[in-house]
């Protein structure tokens, strides 16, 4: 049972929602929901606010309802896990799919959807704040807010010491909108930074190294397209290791590698609508020309080294093919020849259908004056 967003065409990536299809209310024991909802049920109680766990609660046209009430329900929606708030949000979608993209070992335990989760209700939506806290425990793993339904405000996940911050967005009307920031959960330094328009990405990203916090790549976006520059710095932020340009989101144009030590060039290659044109050039650090291919329009196109070794393969095997041709011919000459010998001395000798019985040595003897008789296999 997951409590549904507005209607939205935005597809749920197969991460949240395998995590969704794969949870089971047993995993969080009454105990333990209890136990992570209990101050905050008697801090609202004191204030007159309604709350309603998640395990009573009757979800309807993704609207919430207290037990079997015809009325939706405006209070505190408790012991709810973050994975059935979160999961149909389009916009979250959007945000974890560029989590994983900027920091691929980034999993769905980083981005808390096992937390559980107290939430404002407001005539059946979710609205207003929501505090999502690790099982069993006080530690904070993410902190949203809604409105109508969708998130609207700031998003913050925390990393598992309920300390530092791993995702910073903010959202508006169910989207990330804004600036987006990704942080280590080793070093807990600031290592990705991406811009929101309305869901969408656009304008600079820079990445960071996360034992230093160093420059590491810079890139522009439009239409959530890589679009000008891309570049990638050495470990000491400053010196160029890799430039490559885009065209909404192709490849175009040149692609340049340097060494970090030197800034030596040590690659080149060309690109066309995202296809490899041209030469491509590898050199060591001394300068010396280590690999060096052509593509046509992305395919690859055989050196001229290449080229004399094919050539040679091939005659070598059309030689092979002859020899054996002519090493056949001939062993059915001398098979021939010894059958004639045979005939020839053996006119009365015991017959066994249509061969001949001889003596094996007579037999050799034949095949060593035939051996002799026939001439060497030759090539056509």
């Amino acid at each position: 049972m997951v409590i549904a967003a507005p209607p939205s065409t935005t597809p749920i990536p197969s991460l949240i929602t395998h995590f969704i299809n794969d949870m089971k209310f047993s995993i969080h024991p009454r105990s333990m929901l209890l136990v992570t909802t209990f101050a905050t049920a008697l801090a609202l109680a004191g204030c007159g606010d309604k709350t309603l766990d998640f395990r009573n609660a009757e979800i309807n046209n993704g609207k919430v309802y207290a037990g079997d009430s015809n009325t939706p329900f405006t209070g505190t929606l408790t012991n709810v896990s973050a994975g059935q708030i979160l999961g149909s949000q389009s916009g979250f979608a959007k945000l974890v799919n560029v989590v994983n993209y900027d920091l691929p070992s980034a999993t769905v335990g980083a981005m808390g959807l096992s937390s559980i989760c107290d939430v404002h209700v407001e005539g059946g939506w979710l609205d207003g704040k929501a505090i999502c806290k690790a099982p069993q425990s006080d530690t904070v793993r993410i902190e949203a807010s809604f409105k109508d339904g969708t998130l609207d405000g700031d998003l913050i996940v925390y990393d598992d010491s309920d300390k530092e911050p791993f995702v910073t967005v903010t959202f508006k009307n169910g989207l990330p909108d804004g600036k987006q920031m990704l942080y280590s959960t080793k070093t807990h330094k600031l290592v990705y930074v991406n811009n929101w328009e309305s869901g969408i990405l656009n304008g600079e990203e820079m990445g960071y190294y996360a034992d230093t916090g160093n420059l590491e790549v810079q890139v522009n976006r439009a239409n959530g397209q890589y679009d000008g520059d891309l570049k990638v710095y050495a470990p000491d932020g400053k010196q160029v290791i890799h430039r490559v340009t885009y065209v909404t989101g192709k490849k175009q144009g040149p692609d340049d590698q340097y060494d970090a030590a030197t800034g030596k060039q040590i690659g080149h290659a060309d690109w066309e609508n995202d296809q490899m044109n041209g030469v491509v050039k590898v050199w060591d650090v001394k300068g010396n020309v280590t690999k060096e291919v052509t593509y046509d329009r992305g395919v690859r196109q055989p050196t001229a080294d290449e080229i004399a070794a094919q050539a040679t393969a091939d005659k070598q095997a059309q030689t092979d093919m002859e020899a054996n041709y002519a090493k056949q011919k001939r062993d059915e000459a001398v098979a021939n020849c010894i059958a004639e010998l045979i005939d020839k001395n053996n006119p009365n000798a015991p017959r066994d259908g249509r061969v001949i019985q001889v003596r094996d040595e007579e037999k050799q003897a034949y095949r060593q004056q035939c051996e002799q008789a026939v001439p060497q296999a030759s090539t056509p």
